[in-house]
């Protein structure tokens, strides 16, 4: 079972991990514990549906401590074992063994109606990790993108870093699809010093080849067997010359409008502020 630690944060067990389709030895971040507490909750209510399709709700003994009182919990009574297209548990014998091998996997075994995840396994991760797992909630500061001068920084702080190689920085345009991503820098370029292992986990790259608009910039970690997890992503708009010369023109109006009220203020008042 999951365990909790001191900042908030659950360490996952393999078997849990196993069921969400996250790497081994994921740790979830405080803000995202609740969610994922019912993600498992909801898989272990379906496979005790199942269970009870299988054995009925009422066994002679119970299956593991506890059976009856989930059954009571969720409601099942003995039409939820009825035979129907959507719900075929007279398949099952008292121990589970099917009385037809033949149609089990040809029909639903559950009358479940949840949305389909039709994310890829890539996405999955990224809900439960890059959502500050690494970033947030194992170490810190989160994926920070801020113009300097016509450049990207990009900074971000890494908790612990098991198997890492090191860290890739990609990006794609705000608005595009998943494939468009490019690479910016990874732990194999000159000077990036995005290798695993730097002081106190925290890594800076500056990107100088964003043009502007607005860019979605992407963080993920490879580990010794080449396998890459997405930590996080941030996004940035980087404005055009144009836009600063509007934002310089509208500052220096609003500024003379200031002074100018100023003065006509001090020359409205004979006694220039003084009681």
């Amino acid at each position: 079972m999951a365990t909790m630690t001191p900042d908030g944060e659950m360490q996952l067990t393999e078997e849990e991990c196993e069921k969400l389709s996250l790497p081994p030895n994921s740790v979830i971040p405080a803000n995202s514990v609740d969610e994922v507490k019912q993600k498992l909750q909801d898989i272990a209510d379906d496979e005790i549906r199942k269970l009870a399709r299988q054995i009925g709700t009422k066994p002679a003994e119970e299956p593991y401590p506890g059976y009856y009182e989930d059954v009571q919990r969720l409601g099942l009574e003995d039409d939820f074992l009825k035979i129907s297209s959507v719900n075929p548990a007279s398949l099952y014998g008292p121990g589970g063994k099917p009385y037809a091998p033949w149609m089990v996997g040809k029909v639903n075994e559950g009358p479940s109606k949840k949305r389909v995840d039709k994310r890829s396994k890539e996405d999955r991760e990224f809900d439960f990790t890059a959502r500050g797992q690494e970033l947030g909630g194992a170490g810190g500061g989160g994926f920070q993108a801020a113009l300097l001068g016509d450049e990207v920084k990009l900074t971000f702080t890494v908790g612990e870093e098991a198997n890492s190689k090191g860290y890739v920085i990609t990006k794609r345009p705000g608005g595009s699809a998943d494939d468009a991503y490019q690479l910016v820098a990874d732990y194999l370029t000159p000077g990036a010093n995005l290798a695993a292992g730097q002081l106190n986990g925290k890594y800076s790259y500056v990107d100088g080849a964003s043009s502007p608009g607005v860019w979605v910039y992407r963080v993920q970690e490879e580990d010794v067997s080449g396998k890459k997890t997405v930590l996080s992503q941030t996004i940035i708009d980087i404005p055009s010359n144009t836009d600063k010369v509007k934002a310089l023109v509208a500052a220096a109006v609003l500024g003379g409008a200031l002074t100018f009220l100023t003065f006509l203020g001090v020359s409205m008042d004979p006694q220039n502020g003084i009681n």
